[in-house]
């Protein structure tokens, strides 16, 4: 009988980045932190559009669910007439 794979043991990611010891360390800390606020931004104004387009798209099947309803509320018409 196999024994079953030893699980694979990974490390937690640290809750704090370590503090950047050199100027180096700081310029690229600073320029991911950068390209990681642009990132951010570009993904909010992606979702505002989206529930943006979202809600217009809601609106609209609100209004055609409502002349739906207000169709079906309508007496069926005598057999034979025409409408």
């Amino acid at each position: 009988m196999k024994k079953p794979a030893p699980p694979i043991h990974r490390r937690p990611a640290a809750a704090m980045r370590r503090a950047p010891r050199t100027r180096t360390e700081a310029a690229v800390e600073l320029v991911r932190l950068e390209f990681e606020g642009a990132r951010l931004e570009r993904e909010l104004a992606q979702s505002a559009r989206r529930a943006e387009v979202a809600g217009q798209g809601l609106a609209q099947a609100r209004a055609r669910a409502q002349t739906l309803l207000s169709h079906l509320a309508e007496p069926d018409p005598a057999p034979g007439s025409r409408r």
